[in-house]
């Protein structure tokens, strides 16, 4: 027996994310990111939801949104919105079928007639030992894949995979030139004040380079402002779902910050626990030490640290880059669903599947992609 609910009020739905039992999500399908999601950028966001035997199993939080004069549903938090997967109840997650998934968009159709599209994008196939069950809905890969280093125990194996006595190296040297400049730390974020402190640090750096590159700011805006500085700064941030600002400092100011989401699984698997945690975005400054790489410098610590801490996993989240192939062993697929609830969603649809099969075919191939990645440089 099951029932599927849309829940246009998100206050209503909020309590169900701990109403039995551990969940698994992913970062941004948390009930803290949905929640202030919509107090800050979009106050037009729903969850839907499936009960089993009375008890929900599944949630999927949305956000409704206007484009090219079409109603679309998407993973609440647009392009910040990444390695997404559906909030997952341990105890039914296997009881879940295809069946109940096309119940779910059925139900989206009646709740929200208005909607021609569901567009989930950038979602893993599984996460935390649980399968993705909105994966039964007709997909293709995301032209972007997740790259993550495993953590051994030891530092030295991580160092290993590429060019290690370089990486030593580069440290020891970016090491001597902050102590010539000046006191340095890193340290994470605490109290509202510093979290808010870092993100406008991160803000600035980051606005500074996507000004140099010619590309359009995408945490422009007061609204997403709002969004990120309460997300870490919130008081409901717990041990085992954290989100973290980490900050290197040098002679007082600071020079790299990249903000994290910590997460593990839940103990009522079979499996050992596992921990880790998720680079959401990170930027370094464009001053004086930016030939000292304090981006490279602030990842190596943060590794190092992670390691320390006992985590069993560093992702450095979506996204092709020669940075992240040095420090990672493991490289997951996203996948990409487009789903047409109207006649006029068909053609948005099917748009939406080429342009991402276009782009796929031409990121993965070892010609073609640097020859357009030069060429757009150029037209910036």
């Amino acid at each position: 027996m099951f029932q599927t609910v849309c829940f246009t009020n998100i206050a209503d739905a909020l309590p169900l994310w701990n109403s039995n039992d551990a969940t698994v999500h992913g970062i941004a399908q948390s009930a803290l990111w949905t929640k202030l999601w919509q107090q800050h950028v979009n106050s037009d966001c729903l969850v839907l939801t499936l009960y089993i035997d009375d008890n929900p199993a599944l949630l999927l939080p949305l956000e409704v949104i206007k484009q090219k004069q079409q109603v679309i549903a998407r993973f609440a938090g647009g392009s910040h919105a990444n390695c997404n997967f559906p909030v997952l109840f341990p105890a039914l997650a296997n009881k879940i079928a295809p069946e109940h998934i096309t119940a779910l968009i059925a139900c989206l159709k009646e709740a929200r007639p208005d909607i021609v599209l569901l567009s989930l994008t950038r979602q893993m196939e599984n996460w935390l030992g649980f399968s993705n069950p909105l994966l039964s809905l007709r997909h293709q890969l995301n032209p972007n894949p997740a790259l993550t280093a495993s953590l051994p125990d030891n530092f030295d194996s991580v160092l290993e995979r590429s060019n290690a006595s370089r990486k030593r190296k580069k440290h020891r040297q970016h090491s001597r030139r902050y102590d010539e400049t000046g006191a340095w730390r890193i340290y994470t974020a605490d109290t509202p004040e510093e979290n808010i402190a870092a993100y406008d640090a991160f803000f600035t750096m980051k606005s500074q380079r996507f000004a140099n590159q010619g590309i359009a700011n995408s945490f422009a805006g007061d609204a997403l402002t709002g969004f990120f500085r309460n997300l870490f700064a919130a008081a409901e941030n717990d041990g085992a779902r954290q989100y973290r600002l980490h900050v290197l400092e040098v002679a007082d100011k600071p020079r790299a910050v990249i903000g994290c989401s910590y997460w593990q699984s839940p103990e009522t698997t079979s499996v050992p626990v596992k921990r880790g945690l998720t680079v959401e975005f990170g930027a370094f400054a464009d001053d004086e030490l930016v030939t000292a790489s304090p981006g490279d410098f602030l990842f190596y610590e943060a590794i190092l640290t992670a390691i320390n801490e006992g985590l069993d996993y560093f992702s450095f989240g979506i996204g092709e880059e020669k940075y992240k192939r040095d420090w990672c062993d493991i490289e997951q697929a996203l996948y990409d669903s487009h789903i047409a609830l109207t006649f006029g969603g068909r053609l948005s649809a099917t748009a939406n599947q080429l342009r991402s099969g276009l782009v796929y075919r031409i990121k993965t191939n070892r010609h073609l992609w640097p020859l357009v990645k030069k060429l757009r440089q150029k037209l910036r």
